[in-house]
């Protein structure tokens, strides 16, 4: 095992037993209960250690593979989570491929799937809308707009100790300076709220064209 996996493995088992609010006697007590194994006070104190100077740091990369088996299944997490392989707690496969397909959380798949199994195809169709819509929408010829999934991220991600940011006559937010049409960044100042409310009128007018585009 790599030594920063070694870390990080003392690390999530320390939060995962705290989690359960479960001292190191009474997880003892629970592993012996569930899966008929006897590990330590000492070792599973052991094998929490990450901090590198401590003499015990390191020492969970001796864990019997029947140990791991049974904490993995315990906290129902994975082995690659405990082992730090993974970021992805779940030890459902479905679940991990899912996460590394679409960079979404775990959390987000697990949600996705809720919605599925109850057969909520209304949330399903509506989020399959929004990933889609990446192309722009001209509704009257003059005015396109760019995808909502795209403007969202602006506007989540927007702060004003990012680039200066100046509006079009229409509305719409741009980085560059630029004053021919435009309303100059160096004219008006353009606080957090000027700049949200002009996006937000944007995603209203993106969401109004692509509904009537579908």
């Amino acid at each position: 095992m790599d030594k920063r996996n070694s870390l990080i493995m003392a690390q999530r088992l320390k939060n995962l037993r705290n989690e359960r609010r479960l001292s190191h006697e009474s997880l003892r007590t629970a592993l012996m209960d569930k899966y008929e194994i006897d590990i330590s006070v000492d070792s599973l104190k052991n094998y929490e250690v990450s901090n590198v100077p401590h003499a015990k740091a390191y020492k969970n990369e001796g864990m019997r593979v029947e140990y791991l088996r049974c904490l993995a299944d315990f906290y129902r997490v994975s082995a690659d989570y405990l082992l730090g392989i993974s970021d992805v707690k779940s030890p459902n496969q479905d679940i991990v491929t899912a996460v590394k397909m679409t960079g979404l959380t775990q959390e987000s798949i697990q949600s996705l799937s809720f919605f599925h199994q109850l057969e909520d195809r209304e949330m399903a169709n509506v989020l399959d809308i929004l990933i889609n819509d990446t192309r722009y929408h001209n509704s009257d010829g003059n005015r396109r707009y760019r995808s909502i999934i795209n403007l969202l991220n602006f506007f989540f991600s927007y702060s004003s100790g990012s680039n200066r940011k100046q509006v079009f006559i229409n509305g719409h937010i741009v980085d560059r300076t630029a004053t021919d049409g435009f309303i100059s960044s160096n004219a008006i100042a353009l606080d957090d709220t000027i700049i949200e409310n002009a996006v937000l009128a944007e995603i209203q007018h993106a969401l109004i064209s692509l509904k009537k585009s579908l």
